[in-house]
Formats: C-alpha cells, sequence, structure tokens
C-alpha cells in the first residue's frame, strides 16, 4: 500500500473540511456571534493541517489509488474529519471532554444523532 497516496488525498480532504468549516466562520462574523474566534482557529488550524499533510506526500500526487488505497482514504477520512471537527466544540466550550466532542461530531458528519 502506498501510503503517500493516502495522506495526499487525507490532506485534501482536510482542506476542504477547512474550506468548508469557512462558511460560518465568516457568518458568525457577519452576525457578530459570540464564536467567531473559536471558529475562525478551528479553520485556520485545519486549512493548514491538510496544506501540509498534502504538501508532504505531494510527490504521491500523479500515482494511482488502488483498492487498498481506497479503502484507507476513507477510514482514515472519517477519523481525521471528525477530529478536525471536535476543534470548534472544545474551543468553544460547548463540551468539556474530547470524547464527548468526538462523539457529537462523528454523529454530526454520519447524521446518526440521537
Amino acid at each position: 500500500m502506498n501510503l503517500k497516496v493516502v495522506f495526499y488525498s487525507v490532506g485534501k480532504l482536510t482542506k476542504f473540511l477547512g474550506a468548508l468549516m469557512g462558511i460560518p466562520c465568516v457568518l458568525s462574523l457577519v452576525y457578530r456571534e459570540s464564536d467567531f474566534l473559536p471558529l475562525a482557529i478551528s479553520t485556520a488550524v485545519t486549512l493548514l493541517a491538510g496544506y501540509l499533510i498534502e504538501r508532504f506526500c505531494s510527490r504521491a500526487r500523479d500515482e494511482e489509488i488502488r483498492h487498498r488505497e481506497a479503502f484507507a482514504i476513507v477510514s482514515l477520512g472519517w477519523i481525521v474529519v471528525a477530529f478536525f471537527g471536535t476543534i470548534p466544540f472544545l474551543l468553544a466550550g460547548t463540551f468539556s471532554s474530547f470524547i464527548d466532542a468526538y462523539f457529537e461530531t462523528m454523529s454530526g458528519f454520519t447524521t446518526t444523532g440521537a
């Protein structure tokens, strides 16, 4: 399995998540919400992490994604996206525990909330 291909794709996915996190960040600024700073920090951290991961593995850009890599990208992608999705919850103080924030984030992304 080519791990550089896996991490390159996960880096792109993380950057995409960071860009999507920018939408509520901008809206919270427009509507003068109190959660702007946690959202801005979360967006910046997610974008930076995605950029660094993608940049570190940039030589894998033109390589082929086989079945093994595809399964690893999807599995690791869910874990990484949920991890970065916990940052706004933790910074805003919505949840005091990482486990609670991670569970709620994964629940939200998979739409399996209670």
